[in-house]
């Protein structure tokens, strides 16, 4: 039984590792593309890179209120149950997300564009991933660093008053206030 744990929180920790290393070097390189790509316009890649970041912490909040605590409560209340243990996804998720966005984009808008909008949804699924991992894996440095968002999803774990679900967002505030599921 101890080695099975021991296995596990090795593998876990290995996931955590090649996550992070992976949604980070992911926007490099979409940062590089795009300039190749959009003609080192520098500018333009960065504004569609804010569109990007902008539309995935649309797609964050609409994913984990919709998805998490709609569809897929069951496997989703792991999570509350346990928020500190590792219930990581597998760190080829965030490669496949990318990959994804990407294609459907360049379907859409053309591959320069999507690029560029990659570049942004990829920092904020990187972003997402950090302070999330971060609020539940050491909440002293969460509280001292971002203490409103860390507050934030504290009380996202926390059942409001008759079950209420709230607090859906992890990088912002902004789609729970205008949604009407925002609690200080």
């Amino acid at each position: 039984m101890l080695n099975a744990a021991m296995e596990q929180k090795a593998t876990d920790g290995l996931n955590l590792r090649l996550s992070i290393a992976c949604n980070t070097a992911v926007p490099f390189m979409l940062f590089g593309m795009s300039l190749g790509q959009v003609s080192s316009d520098a500018v333009r890649v960065m504004a569609w890179g804010i569109v990007g970041l902008i539309g995935y912490s649309l797609i964050e909040y609409a994913f984990h209120r919709w998805v998490l605590h709609g569809l897929l409560t069951a496997d989703h209340r792991l999570h509350h149950e346990e928020p500190f243990a590792a219930h990581a996804l597998p760190f080829s998720t965030g490669l496949s997300v990318h990959a994804g966005v990407l294609v459907m984009l360049s379907l859409w808008v053309g591959l320069d564009l999507a690029l560029c909008i990659t570049l942004g949804t990829s920092i904020g699924y990187a972003l997402y991933g950090q302070l999330h991992e971060l609020v539940h894996r050491d909440p002293s440095l969460a509280r001292r660093l971002m203490p409103m968002l860390y507050r934030h999803h504290l009380l996202h774990h926390r059942t409001g008053p008759a079950g209420e679900e709230r607090n859906f967002g992890v990088l912002t505030t902004f789609w729970d206030r205008l949604f009407g599921t925002y609690a200080a």
